[in-house]
């Protein structure tokens, strides 16, 4: 007998989601052999944020392919200042002693602040992405893996990442998994459903962090790259944010999931995709629980760690 774990669920949601599992034979003869769910990742499967946090370790130690020429121009295209090029600079140079370094971290912050201020939180997530080129898949492989685990291990706190002429950039750290989430997926999968993970993060990353959650490569969505030669050397693909996130799992899976999990207005779009449940992780935001609760969405409390 498959049985959902109780754990932290509200019960009204668990025996929601009870039911909807027991139904999964009924899933699969309304909606097709195979019914499919779709999980956002960030602080829905996880606490915490494993592209911002990739992103933090890679502006610590300052690991970008600045010499590959299609990095430098997909980094210059963002940001045409004179702050990109004082990057490339310092880069150039070694960025040697904690001056230089904490200037290049400063710098970095706030291109990406500009990028969203100016451009909108899709195109942070794109120019994120565009950070790896020169990387080689299988090097972003082994480097988040590292990262995640690390993350895991690491208090669930603030942080001082850089600092240069009296300023200080404080970002999250530590990722714990949703030990609740992890089940849910088991257990979807246990009784024939497909589970997919969706990211605005890049997709090489999204592939390590999820096979934490028992979801492997196959079933990730992120932004992709085009890849030669082991190496990564463009994004392709969309932005898969907000309504992006709807177009690729028209793109490729190909059919409405009859779930859906996310936990912000980023995953707005996809939750209203649902054919079935739409599962709201509540992280305190009041004006999108009142439209969850208008559209009739399951909402669960995010769960303590």
């Amino acid at each position: 007998m498959i049985v959902l774990e109780k754990g932290s669920w509200l019960p009204e949601v668990y025996q929601r989601l009870l039911s909807f599992i027991e139904d999964a034979g009924l899933q699969k003869s309304v909606y097709g052999a195979c019914p499919v769910a779709v999980f956002d990742f960030d602080n829905t499967c996880i606490k915490g944020d494993i592209g911002y946090s990739f992103f933090y370790r890679m502006v610590e130690e300052g690991t970008f392919h600045y010499w590959f020429e299609p990095f430098r121009k997909f980094f210059l295209s963002f940001d045409p200042t004179t702050r990109s090029k004082q990057v490339i600079e310092l880069l150039s140079a070694g960025a040697r002693g904690d001056s230089d370094r904490g200037r290049l971290r400063i710098l970095m912050r706030d291109i990406m602040r500009s990028i969203r201020t100016e451009m909108g939180e899709g195109k942070v997530f794109e120019w994120m992405a565009g950070l790896l080129l020169g990387w080689s898949y299988q090097d972003i492989k082994d480097k988040t893996r590292r990262v995640f685990i690390e993350e895991l291990n690491s208090p669930l706190k603030e942080k001082v990442i850089a600092e240069w002429r009296g300023e200080k950039w404080i970002v999250s750290s530590g990722i714990r998994i949703y030990e609740e989430i992890k089940n849910l997926i088991e257990t979807l999968q246990k009784v024939g459903f497909a589970v997919w993970i969706i990211s605005a993060t890049a997709q090489v990353i999204v592939e390590v962090a999820a096979e934490f959650l028992g979801v492997t490569p196959h079933y990730c969505i992120g932004i992709r790259h085009r890849i030669e030669n082991g190496c990564l050397v463009a994004t392709e693909g969309g932005v898969t944010y907000r309504e992006g996130k709807v177009k690729a799992v028209d793109l490729i899976i190909g059919r409405r999931p009859v779930f859906v999990a996310g936990d912000w207005f980023t995953d707005l779009e996809l939750l209203d995709y649902s054919e079935g449940i739409s599962l709201l992780i509540d992280c305190g935001n009041r004006d999108l629980v009142d439209y969850a609760k208008k559209r009739g969405w399951l909402i669960q409390p995010a769960f303590k760690i």
